[in-house]
């Protein structure tokens, strides 16, 4: 059906100005259901990964988003129709009735307003199963009922058609509360989700963007002039298939370098690389019967493959790769859990001592 035949039909009964369109929906939990699926999903993440912020992320996605795929369950949803009412219902408020529109049919003007609860029940605008009855002029004036709590916003509604006092504003409470949600929601997503541009590095987490966009820049660093009165920072990418969880890591250093990020003109961005097996490393554990138990686990060495860029501008400098040192300290002394295989990396001290010298040559290592 067009709006143009509502209007023409709301003119021919003299309804006067319409004040806003109700529309029939469910009223079922799943929107709270989908919310709730949505945090346990996150929890389980976290039981599963143990990452905090990851959970957190997700919980923030998942929750509103099951909440909303309730709502909208609840607006399209088929409604329990009655013999006597041909689909979901649209109804426009006007100044001196109602127009009821059908989503298949056409429509017919309520005045005057008819209201029921019952026999013997007083009609208050927060009275239970409150009912509007009209005569269907597309079933030759059959009479047919529809419960007011089924609409959106039916506490307006309700009090327009019991008590006169007609909506101000032709949007809904609920429209109301969603813009107010919104506007509280959509900058925490922004800032949540969306990185925002950084003038100088601050921490590993801009280092490792830097390292993995190739046109991110840091425009308020110190320019690079070869002289050696810079600093320069790293950063490795050590999210290759070689870390798995049952890998054991010598060493763990985020950050090699002593200087701070931002005073540092280059950036050494690394790739951790598999190497040749160095040692085979014996651990002895008691079994459950008491016995002592030996066993054998393969140490290999990793490489930090950098190459070095210009903060300010990203422009290439030089690379170089790390290896460890060749000592007798491949072994820890304790593993804790499985461990396929133990990685021995350089130590933070041959790293920077190996990335340091571009600060004065700006030549490849």
């Amino acid at each position: 059906m067009r709006d143009e035949d509502g209007a023409s039909a709301a003119r021919r009964a003299g309804l006067g100005r319409k004040l806003r369109t109700y529309r029939q929906r469910r009223k079922s939990p799943w929107p709270g259901y989908g919310a709730v699926i949505g945090s346990l999903i996150a929890l389980v993440s976290y039981y599963g990964e143990n990452d905090l912020e990851l959970s957190y992320r997700l919980w923030a996605v998942l929750a509103p988003l099951g909440l909303v795929l309730g709502l909208a369950y609840n607006h399209f949803a088929a409604m329990p129709v009655m013999p006597d009412v041909r689909g979901r219902l649209r109804l426009d408020l006007h100044e001196h009735g109602v127009l009821i529109r059908p989503r298949n049919g056409g429509p017919s003007a309520v005045e005057p307003v008819v209201l029921t609860a019952g026999r013997d029940v007083e009609i208050r605008w927060d009275t239970p199963n409150l009912r509007l009855v009209w005569n269907d002029e597309a079933h030759g004036g059959a009479k047919v009922h529809t419960r007011l709590d089924e609409f959106g916003g039916s506490g307006s509604l309700r009090r327009a058609l019991v008590d006169g006092l007609m909506p101000k504003s032709p949007l809904s409470g609920g429209a109301l509360a969603l813009g107010a949600v919104a506007l509280v929601l959509v900058p925490l997503y922004v800032w949540m989700f969306v990185p925002l541009p950084v003038s100088i590095p601050e921490n590993a987490e801009h280092l490792e963007r830097f390292c993995s966009d190739e046109d991110m820049t840091f425009e308020d660093s110190p320019r690079f002039d070869g002289t050696g009165d810079h600093a320069i920072v790293d950063w490795v990418d050590r999210d290759g298939d070689m870390y798995e969880a049952t890998d054991e890591e010598t060493q763990e250093p985020e950050v090699a370098s002593p200087e701070d990020e931002r005073d540092a003109a280059l950036i050494a961005c690394g790739e951790a690389r598999l190497g040749d097996r160095v040692d085979v490393c014996e651990y002895s554990e008691f079994s459950a019967d008491g016995d002592v138990e030996g066993s054998t686990v393969d140490a290999y060495a990793v490489t930090f493959d950098f190459v070095v860029y210009e903060a300010a501008t990203h422009e290439r400098v030089g690379e170089v790769s790390v290896k460890p040192q060749p000592d007798d300290s491949h072994c820890p002394t304790l593993l804790e859990g499985a461990v396929a295989r133990i990685l021995v990396e350089p130590s933070p001290e041959d790293v920077y001592a190996a990335i340091v010298p571009f600060t004065e040559e700006g030549a490849d290592g």
